[in-house]
Formats: structure tokens, C-alpha cells, sequence
């Protein structure tokens, strides 16, 4: 979609989807306007009338830094929250529109499967910048703000429909990609003991798609330990994974919605969420509750290509369907109206 620039890193897109879609500034980085988080500033302006202001070159500490913003219904901030609470609590001016923070990885309020610099230290945040809404990618985590007095919606992350597809190809074993958590460790490990290979996948984004799709099956672990690494390794190998050392973890990760996209079945732990975003076991997924249920599932539908290919290509058109980032453009689209009528409309 054409760019023009307005001033600084002020920049203009035209939305697309309605007669006067509510006036937008998205506050971002500038890998949302040309890197991987595009697609969903794609979708955004599609379902919004969007402008942007990209804080890699100035952050604005105040709405003059903004331009101004008057003009504009709704401010979303989507920018990585370690930079964001080094800075001075955002000066509004008195601006009486709505005031969103949009953030992927809020999970880190309490869960520690990635990192534990941050538990604890979002509502303080949230708060401090004055913001109105929390927007995050997890059920689980909307509802843990909720219980903190957090106004927070969840809307979940999705695959670019433009790079993620099923191509048909000749498919065989298993893969994974992505951070090698304490906890994805642990998985590898123990499947590896069991005789099962998983293949680790590493590729540009845009080359992605097309790595999988050399795979019947992708792993997923969004769990979280229970315990130190370590000790958690040395018990699943004395036990063979019969002692349970996972915790649920904190919400589906994108690579849930990139390998279903590809029309590898997604090999997930169980989620309280996947249910109600469509992922079936046996269906659209293959679901596991314990290493010791996950090594037997796994060995049994390698046994039978058919019907993992299955569920593979069930997984990818529910993807297609529903969990798109156009989709949530649509998603965003629809909560920014609902909540601006609530308030007696745009301003």
C-alpha cells in the first residue's frame, strides 16, 4: 500500500474497508511499516482510516511530538515494551480520544517461559502512560489483567496469508522452529530419547513457509517448566516423561497459526484457548497434555502419514478462514467502533 510522508516520521495510508472508518494514528517501529509486523499494520489501514508515526528515529514524549491529535478518533501504541518503559510518561495534552496499548507479548506480566525481566511490571506501565486499553494476544492473559483492574480485550495473533500457505507438496517427519525455551528443550529431549527426530527449522521470514511445507507435522511448545532446566531434563529421562513437568503455559504463540497455515499439523500442548479458536485434536491439531502422551500420539500418526497429512491440511483452512491477520484488522476494526460508540461516538 502506497506511503506518502508528512513530516518527521509521520506517515499517511489510505484505509479501504468503509465510508468514514475511525481516524487512527498508530504509534509503531519500523519494522511494522516494511518488516515482519506488517501484515497486521496491512490489515489495520484496511479496516481504518491509519496514519503512523514510526519512533525508531525521535520518540514523542508528548501529543506536539505527534503533530497534534485532534484529528484522531483512536491512538494505538504498538512498540516494544522495554523501550517504552524507559521513557517519560506520555504527555497527552488533554487529548480525549481513545488511547490504546497494543503489545504481543504482555504474557510476561506472569508467565517466565521467555523471560522473568518483566513479571509483575505492565499495569504500573499501563497506568503510567495513561493508556485507556490493553489489547493482547492471549484469553488467559486478557483475563489475568482484568483481575488487576486493567480494561483489557484479546484479540489473538494470526499468520500473513500472504507467505503462509499450503503448496502441495511431498511432506514427510516433523519440525520446529523458533527460541529454544527451557521448556521446548525439554520436549526435543525427550522426544529425542523416544527414537523421534524433529528437524530444527531455521529460514528467513519469507522463506518460512516454504520450509515447512517440507514437513507432515510442526511442535509447538507453549507450555512452561515447572522446575530449573536441569533438574526438569534429568527426571523426564529417569521417568521416560511420566513424571509431569510442564506447566500450561500462557497463550497460543504465532508459530500455533504459521505452522497450521502451512498445512503442517500443528503438535501442540493443551491450551484452555485452542478450543475456542477452532484447534480440534485429532482435527485440526494434535494435542498433548504430558511428554509421555505426546511421544505415543507422535509415533502412532508418523505410522500413519495419511492422516497426519490430515490434519494438516484441516489446519491450514482453518487458518485461511479465521486466523488471518486481515481477519483481525477486521477484529480491531470492530472493537475501536464499539468502543467509541460507547462513549458517544468518534470525536
Amino acid at each position: 500500500m502506497p506511503h506518502r510522508q508528512r513530516s518527521g516520521t509521520l506517515l499517511s495510508v489510505s484505509g479501504q474497508a468503509s465510508v468514514d472508518p475511525p481516524r487512527v494514528l498508530l504509534v509503531c517501529r519500523e519494522k511494522a511499516i516494511w518488516g515482519e509486523d506488517a501484515a497486521i499494520r496491512r490489515a489495520l489501514a484496511r479496516h481504518l482510516s491509519l496514519e503512523e508515526y514510526v519512533v525508531d528515529d525521535r520518540w514523542p514524549d508528548s501529543a506536539g511530538d505527534l503533530g497534534g491529535l485532534k484529528a484522531f478518533d483512536a491512538v494505538i501504541w504498538f512498540v516494544k515494551f522495554r523501550v517504552m518503559r524507559s521513557k517519560p510518561a506520555f504527555d497527552w495534552a488533554g487529548y480525549e480520544g481513545l488511547r490504546l496499548m497494543y503489545d504481543w507479548d504482555t504474557c510476561q506480566d506472569f508467565s517466565h517461559i521467555a523471560s522473568r525481566n518483566y513479571l509483575g511490571q505492565y499495569p504500573d506501565e499501563f497506568r503510567r502512560h495513561r493508556f485507556d486499553l490493553l489489547v493482547c494476544t492471549g484469553r488467559r492473559t486478557r483475563d489475568h489483567f482484568r483481575a488487576q483492574g486493567i480494561d483489557a480485550e484479546w484479540i489473538p495473533k494470526a499468520a500473513d496469508h500472504e507467505l503462509f500457505r499450503d503448496l502441495g507438496l511431498d511432506r514427510e517427519g516433523l519440525c520446529t522452529y523458533g527460541n529454544p525455551y527451557p521448556s521446548r528443550r525439554v520436549v526435543l529431549n525427550h522426544l529425542g530419547a523416544a527414537g523421534i527426530a524433529v528437524d530444527n527449522v531455521s529460514a528467513p521470514l519469507v522463506d518460512l513457509n516454504a520450509a515447512l511445507n517440507r514437513y507432515l507435522g510442526g511442535l509447538i511448545c507453549n507450555a512452561e517448566l515447572r522446575m530449573r532446566f536441569r533438574l526438569a531434563d534429568a527426571l523426564v529421562r529417569v521417568s521416560r516423561g511420566r513424571i509431569p513437568v510442564l506447566a500450561e503455559g500462557p497463550e497460543p504463540m504465532i508459530k500455533n497459526f504459521e505452522i497450521a497455515a502451512s498445512g503442517a499439523a500443528p503438535i501442540c500442548d493443551e491450551l484452555g484457548e485452542l478450543a475456542e479458536l477452532g484447534f480440534a485434536d485429532g482435527r485440526t491439531a494434535v494435542l498433548y497434555r504430558s511428554l509421555t502422551e505426546l511421544a505415543e500420539k507422535v509415533s502412532s500418526l508418523l505410522a500413519d502419514p495419511v492422516s497426519l497429512r490430515r490434519i494438516g491440511q484441516n489446519a491450514a483452512e482453518l487458518v485461511r478462514t479465521r486466523h488471518t491477520w486481515e481477519a483481525r484488522g477486521a477484529e480491531f476494526g470492530s472493537l475501536i467502533r464499539t468502543r467509541l460508540s460507547a462513549v458517544g461516538g468518534q470525536t
